[in-house]
Formats: structure tokens, C-alpha cells, sequence
């Protein structure tokens, strides 16, 4: 999943969380990614959920961050592609595009349907450090990052993913998939309608608002 994929959901579950520090909040839902940077491993930064709890309670003062990281870890099980894969219509493009055609898409549609931006902190701090992010590497991520999520759109999301990851064939299939909606504006439109993009959203954020883990530990409202 991508960054503002990850960001959009987090802001959808912000009300349920109500972290104190929404800047480290934020950065916390995106900061899973600055392996890229730092030239690691995914399973480095991306460690099961039940054994990040651990960092609750090692580093109280940066439960906001915390907040932030478990909601992407936990976002990252979720099998969206299996829910996108459901819809029928959209066969036909599942055998012509690799499967992250779908990532692309969902990217797409929270940049079209919920732009805002974003306040990120980008600060290093050490639960990065003990998951092997280096604080140039944190501060690396951040700030490529940055002119992305404070003005969100489809071509601020390629530049940044160019800078990331330069010459990966995922990110030019972005590239033509942004050329394409920019020639054929209604294909955008039609493919959302396809795949039931609002209904997909809406599953994934119950999903998530019903995961025992993140209703155990961060989702103060739903507990009272």
C-alpha cells in the first residue's frame, strides 16, 4: 500500500484514536516506508503487530508515533486485493495488469475522493533506531516525503515515488496509469464505479475499527 493510502485510513481512524501529538501520529502511519532510505529489509520495519507492542510501553513518550506505526502494520494485513478481486467486472484488468495494479488504484481513488494535507513531525527517535532506521535515514524519508503530503496530488504521489524509487517498474505503471486518467478522464471515473471504490473504503475502515488488537490498545473511543 502506499503512502497517502496509509495516511487516508489513519485519518479516518484519527477520531477513534485522538492522538495527542497528531504530527508524530501521521508520521507514524508512513514511517514503516523510510526502509527505502535506510536500504533495509521490509520484514525490518514491517514486524507483526502483536511484537511491536512492546514499544508502548519501552517509550510511553512517543505513543503518538506508536499509535501511528501499529495502525500501518495492521493496515498492511489487510487483504484489500482479495476484496478488489471480488468485484467481477474488473477481471478482465486483473489478467491484463500485475496485481499492483490494485495498490495503484487505491492510491488513486483517496487522492481523488479525500485530499487534504498533511502535517508530518519526521522525526528520528528510537523506535526507528531499533528497527533500523538511522536518523539520517528517518530524516531522509521525511523529507522527500513532504512536498507530497502538505500538497497531495497524482503527480506530487509519482515525483515522490520517483525520488524513492528510481527506475522501478511499479512506479512507471503509475506513471501510465496517471497518463491515461489525464487522457481519458471518465476512465478514472469508471473504473471507481467498477470496483465499488466508496464500499471498499468503507470495508476496510470497519476492518480495521474491528481489529481486536488496534480496539486493545489505541481506540480509546471505542473502549468507552
Amino acid at each position: 500500500m502506499n503512502p497517502y493510502s496509509h495516511l487516508a485510513l489513519a485519518a479516518q481512524l484519527e477520531a477513534d484514536i485522538h492522538p495527542a501529538d497528531r504530527a508524530e501520529y501521521y508520521w507514524g502511519a508512513v514511517a514503516a516506508d523510510a526502509r527505502y532510505t535506510a536500504r533495509t529489509r521490509r520484514a525490518q520495519t514491517h514486524v507483526p503487530p502483536e511484537d511491536f507492542l512492546q514499544f508502548f510501553e519501552k517509550y510511553p513518550g512517543w505513543e503518538s508515533f506508536a499509535q501511528g506505526y501499529l495502525v500501518h502494520l495492521v493496515t498492511d494485513l489487510l487483504k484489500f486485493r482479495a476484496l478488489l478481486h471480488q468485484r467481477i467486472l474488473l477481471w478482465p484488468l486483473w489478467l491484463i495488469f500485475s496485481g499492483r495494479f490494485s495498490t495503484l488504484l487505491l492510491e488513486t481513488y483517496y487522492l481523488e475522493r479525500m485530499p487534504r494535507r498533511f502535517e508530518i513531525s519526521g522525526l528520528p527517535n528510537p523506535v526507528l533506531r531499533e528497527l533500523g532506521i538511522s536518523d539520517p535515514a528517518a530524516r531522509a524519508f521525511a523529507e522527500t516525503l513532504r512536498p507530497f503530503v502538505a500538497a497531495p496530488s497524482p503527480e506530487m504521489a509519482l515525483g515522490f515515488l520517483r525520488a524513492l524509487r528510481p527506475g522501478s517498474r511499479r512506479v512507471e505503471m503509475y506513471a501510465r496509469l496517471i497518463a491515461l486518467n489525464e487522457r481519458y478522464p471518465a476512465w478514472k471515473s469508471l473504473l471507481f464505479r467498477l470496483a465499488d471504490m466508496d464500499s471498499l473504503n468503507r470495508q476496510m475502515v470497519n476492518a480495521l475499527r474491528n481489529d481486536a488488537l488496534l480496539r486493545q490498545t489505541v481506540f480509546r473511543a471505542l473502549r468507552q
